[in-house]
């Protein structure tokens, strides 16, 4: 087989993924690094970029979906299941195998990058939702208690009379 406009279309979206990638990495790193510092602007601005690359990667993996299936069709590989780099570059000429395979390969490694970073934003922001969460709870029992005080205290500790709350009515026998 010689070389193709699909081979190069997926060459050159290999460079763009893995640089997307690292560039999402980055700012994840950076957001990470924010919601530990508590920077909450920065966090805001970094979280619109974050998703700006998101968008990107989307639609860059649509290019690197469409440009692999042209690639296997034209080497006479089935589309279904779709086929993994390794298959296709088994059957191109060993200068192109390579470079597919290096740039596939350097691709995985930004991807693992990215994904490790988005393990650790996810649980520093778990652990910040589980402490806002419990921070809410904890306002709101005190609004409640500050709305309604104890029965058994309403009247400067002089036993209420018709009190609903049977808890008082036996602490007050006892």
């Amino acid at each position: 087989m010689s070389h193709s406009h699909n081979l190069d279309v997926l060459l050159a979206c290999l460079d763009r993924l893995r640089d997307l990638n690292i560039s999402w990495t980055k700012r994840a790193i950076a957001h990470h690094d924010d919601m530990v510092a508590g920077r909450f602007g920065a966090m805001e601005k970094g979280i619109r970029a974050l998703e700006l690359d998101l968008e990107s990667i989307c639609e860059e993996e649509e290019v690197r979906i469409r440009s692999t299936l042209g690639l296997a069709l034209e080497l006479g590989l089935s589309d279904d299941p779709p086929p993994r780099l390794v298959e296709i570059a088994a059957l191109l000429p060993e200068v192109w195998s390579t470079e597919l395979t290096n740039r596939g390969r350097s691709l995985r490694e930004a991807v693992k990058l990215a994904e490790d970073a988005a393990r650790r934003s996810g649980g520093v922001a778990q652990v910040g939702l589980q402490i806002s969460q419990g921070a809410l709870r904890l306002a709101q029992e005190l609004a409640i208690r500050k709305s309604r005080p104890p029965a058994g205290y309403s009247r400067g500790g002089v036993r209420p009379s018709g009190t609903a709350v049977p808890v008082f009515q036996r602490a007050w026998r006892a």
